[in-house]
């Protein structure tokens, strides 16, 4: 410490502060001990007795220097004195996250700090994961460092792949524990190749190198064994590992008492030695260290220089507990080189002498002091450049040794070699300095990386298939082919199993009240639907019923494209119907063929199977199953079906312009040949699509009456399949079966036993004819009105010969082209075998130059050219329904607002009422009126919340709905405006929004009876028995209105008049009218009402309230008759009044 700048008698060269030595182990005689301690005991700490003696002197303590072991003791110490800690030789982690120091620094190592140097180390090496072998049980303290050094290892970015924490028993059974490594070796050696280990017994690490050899996992040099211990425990373990493998290979390994035996060869030996490592913290200083060691010991302890004794080093007490640091018994002087504790002890001296010399700052103000120590960098004795980490400990030099076949002797510095010095470089971090490693024996001359560079399993590394064997490829073939085959089972497996278990759902089952019924008249007609397209596009700018070309638009296809999208939008808007209730069976039971829908937001179509029950079978729900997944443009959607009791409904898509059927019989349809070539090949693709893609592979069913048209005016087949479901059905009519091919009429229209191909020959007839009713538009047979259908039905069932009944084609041939003439009597052949298949068909009239090229969209355009003058008619309809809409609209706007009088002398009032319609119609707020006088009005029912109770919210709804319109009634009767209702709560006012002088008060109090005699004789609804009472209150002041809000605006009434309207009712009296003192003298100046007092007279005014009981008719009347020439409007109050009680 001399060379700090401090003197042997404690004081520093250039400052006036001395350092005094307290010897904190001495131990009193029992006398003293008694009466410095009266209470006994055990002997007291030795922070205990040090605090005991520095509280007798009066010095002011600037750092308290530890030397002892429990370094705990020297903090409390220096916590206790607001003093610096200065702690030289530690062993309980102080510093460390489980124990920190505020005010002062550690110059010992810690385990933390061992961590984070191993830590810096492995990152340096390039390492990216580790095992750790903790043998430590969990006992105090030892969570804390096994977490330490997770943490710093985790800061490095080093991963920890497996983690072993706990002892293994080794002593006694050698070979059970020997198990136990066994297993950690083959948990973990395919995790990483580093394995760092925290011993807890000397034997472990042998035993651990044990299994590694076993495995064979120390013969190549890539896995490696780190030790991590400080030198005190360091010397055992290699005493331990050395002793075990010695130079004779069949040397017995002594296992700390049981006498067990390992015999060991000199191989073993040799791989133990290159694989096995020790990081520890500084070594003991060995004799001539450095010069700088040298002069210390010389100055510390001379024997050729009479010098001081250094501090406590001449204790002479005999009851001195212990040995003298510097000198012992059995030794002529301190062995200062068994020790790092000196060098530390000189590092904090001259650390702190230094900076006192300098006066950097005041030593008494501790917190500080230490904060700027902590920020120092100094040499250190040990030859390295040292500063502190963020935890106030010193960092240190440490080793990685690695170990070497012993001369003699069992030194640190004669069993191991440093493959490794990690050192401290001033600046809060590390540097590492390497020695020849091949030198040392560690094969390759260098660690080993922690994983190898492809993975474990090779998983980091393409494989390169151009060097495998013609047996690996054979093997890779038939692994590839099993997989393949594999996945394709399991593929169809799965298939398979989510198909059987979509049958189980039923999931097409639709339920009756999902879908609510609509009325169909309103939609089905093709007419009306060509006027609602039409007059969607109103967006026309010429007016259609001018012939001049001019006015007209010069692309029609361009006008289509931009306003087509107008009349899908008002189809949806139809769509958008208010819901009812349509669970009355009556109305599903009368339907007989089809009825319209809604089911979940869509209209749709319900067709009606007429069976009494229907139980679905595997059959039925796999025809079902097909159905719902069929998508196409030329089918109509299914949604599903509605199978209760008897009421069997098919739900499919509902098309706007109805049925093929429907366009071809309205005459005012002209189809030229462009809509007639659509038609058809929406028909041939819709049918191909049936035959050849779907499961069904039919349509079963096929006529014009279930070719939908939908809003693009395309066809859409609907009500195909389901022959399983149709089965038993009742037999359709004749004229049903004008389309159905002559073998399917000769079995009664019977086709669930046919099979794919024939029907599929029998939608080719039903084709045929529906050509020939696009082309004829006279039926199915032509005029077929003027035909017996019972008739034509008998001669397609049983010909004459050759002579089979079939359409005339004469009649098509001014319309049809000849190539359909000609194919017709092939494709409705009476033999099925000779009737074409549909791609045929299509092929061939393609060819023939029928097709659907041609533009669809012009040819709509000009079809609605023929319905302009419809069109100018319907305009006005909906132009009338728009105007009425508007007066409803403007009602429903003056019954939120009070409506205004439209006397003169309310002109500007009435001015004032649009004004605020308009604000509110335009978003705007309105302003603010004040009225200085009004009455007001207000009343609940008495017990209300117990009829609640007993009531279901429908019945008060409807109770209270029946109640209020009657009170509604009747307050029109009197010049009063209703306000609001809040559940069952009632308000209104006079005097506002139309002023009326003083009448305001008779008129709320006259009412107020008038009430009370209503609910009198009012029977609730749904309960008989109860009887409803009302409590009313009423007082007179000024008010301020104003229209609340935008959206849902509300006329309301603001100030403090208004609660005390409202207290008078809550502090009344069932079926009484309580009245303030207000309201009771406007009353008294009116005349013809009966009052009594109700609080005490001596009460000032404005707390005295009043019981309203009656008031005389005839009396109002004619005050109220008064005053119509002031207020015209009275005249209808006072008629409504005479009619009501028969007055004059």
């Amino acid at each position: 410490m001399v060379e700090g700048g401090m003197n042997t008698d404690g004081t520093f060269t250039s400052s006036s502060i001395m350092l005094k030595f307290k010897d904190p182990t001495v131990i009193f005689k029992k006398k003293d001990l008694k009466q410095t301690y009266p209470l006994g005991g055990s002997f007291p700490a030795y922070s205990d007795m040090a605090m005991d003696d520095l509280m007798f002197g009066n010095e002011s303590v600037v750092a308290v220097v530890g030397f002892e072991g429990d370094c705990k003791e020297v903090s409390y110490l220096a916590d206790a004195y607001e003093s610096m800690a200065l702690m030289v030789q530690c062993t309980d982690g102080i510093g460390e996250s489980k124990f920190p120091i505020a005010n002062g620094v550690q110059m010992a190592t810690t385990m933390g700090a061992l961590y984070r140097g191993f830590a810096a180390m492995a990152k340096s090496i390039g390492w990216t994961n580790v095992a750790i072998i903790n043998m430590h049980d969990d006992g105090r303290g030892d969570r804390s460092d096994h977490d330490q050094l997770l943490d710093a290892l985790s800061k490095q970015g080093i991963d920890v792949d497996y983690t072993h924490k706990g002892k293994i028993p080794t002593y006694g059974a050698v070979y059970s524990g020997a198990e136990s490594w066994m297993r950690i070796v083959k948990e973990s050696y395919l995790k990483t190749r580093i394995y760092v280990m925290i011993i807890e017994d000397p034997l472990d690490i042998t035993l651990f190198m044990d299994s590694l050899y076993n495995f064979g996992l120390l013969e190549t040099g890539k896995y490696v064994v780190i030790g991590i211990e400080p030198v005190p425990k360091i010397d055992p373990i290699f005493e331990t590992f050395l002793t075990s493998y010695s130079n004779n290979r069949d040397m017995t390994m002594k296992t700390c008492g049981n006498g067990g035996a390992v015999k060991v060869s000199n191989p073993m030996v040799r791989n133990y030695y290159r694989s096995l490592f020790m990081f520890t913290d500084i070594a003991t200083v060995k004799p001539n260290f450095n010069n700088e060691w040298n002069a210390l010991l010389k100055k510390i302890y001379n024997k050729d220089v009479n010098t001081s004794c250094p501090p406590l080093c001449d204790r002479k007490d005999k009851n001195i507990y212990g040995y003298n640091p510097f000198t012992s018994n059995d030794m002529e002087e301190y062995d200062y080189s068994a020790s790092t504790a000196m060098g530390n002890a000189y590092d904090a001296g001259k650390l702190l002498a230094t900076m006192i010399n300098n006066g950097q700052t005041n030593p008494l103000n501790a917190s500080q002091f230490s904060q700027l120590m902590k920020q120092q960098s100094y040499k250190s004795i040990f030859g390295y450049d040292s500063s502190f980490d963020s935890q106030g400990i010193a960092m240190r030099e440490y080793m990685l040794w690695s170990p070497q076949k012993p001369a003699g002797g069992l030194g640190i510095y004669e069993w191991a070699k440093i493959a490794a010095k990690v050192l401290p470089n001033g600046m809060r971090a590390y540097t590492v300095e390497w020695n020849n490693l091949t030198q040392l024996g560690v094969l390759h001359g260098k660690l080993p990386e922690s994983k190898p560079k492809c993975g474990f399993n090779m998983e980091l590394c393409p494989r390169d298939y151009s060097q495998l064997s013609e047996l690996e490829i054979v093997i890779i073939a038939a692994t590839s082919v099993c997989t393949i085959a594999l996945v394709v089972v399991l593929y169809f497996a799965i298939r398979r199993v989510s198909y059987e278990r979509r049958l189980q759902t039923m999931y097409f089952l639709v339920n009756r009240s999902q879908v609510y019924l609509r009325d169909k008249t309103k939609w089905k007609s093709t007419f009306g639907s060509a006027f609602q397209t039409t007059a969607a596009l109103q967006g026309l700018t010429y007016d259609p019923r001018e012939k001049s070309d001019a006015n007209k638009p010069k692309n029609l296809i361009n006008f289509y494209q931009q306003n087509i999208t107008k009349a899908i939008d008002t189809t949806k808007k139809k769509m958008k119907i208010k819901k009812k209730d349509t669970k009355k069976a009556d109305r599903w039971t009368e339907i007989i063929d089809w009825e319209l829908g809604e089911y979940k937001g869509k209209l749709v179509a319900l067709r009606r199977i007429q069976k009494e029950s229907l139980k679905l079978t595997r059959p039925m729900k796999e025809e079902l199953d097909k159905l719902m997944k069929m998508n196409h443009d030329n089918l109509n959607p299914f949604y599903g079906i509605i199978n209760e009791g008897n009421l069997i409904f098919t739900i499919h898509a509902f098309a706007v312009r109805d049925t093929l059927n429907d366009v071809l019989r309205n005459t005012d349809m002209r189809l030229d040949k462009f809509f007639k070539n659509s038609f058809i090949f929406d028909l041939i693709k819709g049918i191909g699509y049936l035959h050849d893609n779907s499961g069904i592979g039919y349509h079963g069913n096929l006529k014009s009456t279930n070719c939908l048209i939908d809003e693009y005016w395309r066809i859409r087949l609907s009500s195909f399949g389901m022959e399983q479901i149709r089965m038993d059905e009742p037999p359709p009519s004749s004229r049903e079966m004008l389309w159905t091919a002559p073998e399917i009429v000769r079995r009664h229209n019977i086709k669930y036993d046919l099979d794919k191909n024939q029907l599929t020959k029998a939608d080719i007839y039903s084709f045929g004819i529906i050509i020939y009713e696009i082309y004829g538009r006279e039926g199915p047979f032509g005029d077929d009105d003027l035909l017996d259908t019972n008739e034509i039905i008998e001669q397609v069932k049983f010909p004459r010969g050759n002579d089979v009944t079939r359409p005339d084609l004469s009649l098509l041939k001014r319309d049809a082209p000849d190539q359909i003439i000609q194919s017709l009597p092939s494709i409705w052949h009476e033999d099925p075998k000779r009737r074409p298949a549909i791609s045929w068909i299509r092929k061939s009239w393609k060819e023939a130059g029928i097709s659907a090229k041609d533009n669809l969209a012009d040819n709509i355009m000009a079809l609605f050219d023929r319905y302009t003058n419809n069109l100018e008619g319907l305009v006005k309809e909906k132009t009338q329904e728009l105007e009425e809409e508007k007066i409803r609209n403007e009602n429903l706007l003056l019954q939120l607002l009070p409506r205004l009088s439209l006397d003169k002398s309310n002109k500007s009032k009435n001015f004032l009422y649009r004004s605020v319609a308009n604000c509110l119609k335009d978003g705007r707020p309105v302003e603010a009126e004040f009225y200085d006088s009004v009455t007001i009005y207000f009343s609940d029912v008495v017990g209300f919340t117990a009829l609640s109770s007993k009531s279901t919210p429908m019945q008060i709804v409807n109770m209270l709905n029946s109640l209020y319109t009657q009170f509604d009634l009747l307050i029109d009767k009197f010049d009063c405006y209703k306000v609001e209702t809040i559940g069952d709560a009632y308000m209104y006012v006079s005097g506002l929004p139309d002023t009326n002088d003083m009448l305001h008060a008779g008129e709320v109090a006259a009412s107020a009876l008038e009430l009370l005699e209503i609910i009198k004789t009012y029977v609730v609804p749904h309960a008989e028995d109860e009887k409803l009472r009302l409590r009313i209150g009423l007082h007179t002041g000024c008010v301020v209105t104003g229209v609340v809000g935008v959206k849902m605006p509300r006329y309301c009434l603001f100030g403090a008049n208004v609660h005390i309207a409202s207290r008078m009712e809550s502090s009344g009296e069932p079926m009484r009218v309580q009245i303030s003192d207000t309201t009771y003298h406007i009353l008294e100046d009116n005349g013809g009402y009966e009052m009594q007092l109700r609080t005490d007279p001596k009460k000032p005014p404005e707390r005295r309230t009043y019981w309203l009981h009656a008031y005389n008719k005839q009396h109002r009347l004619d005050r109220l008759k008064k005053e119509t020439e002031r207020f015209p409007r009275l005249n209808a109050v006072i008629n409504k009044s005479i009619k009501a009680w028969n007055l004059h």
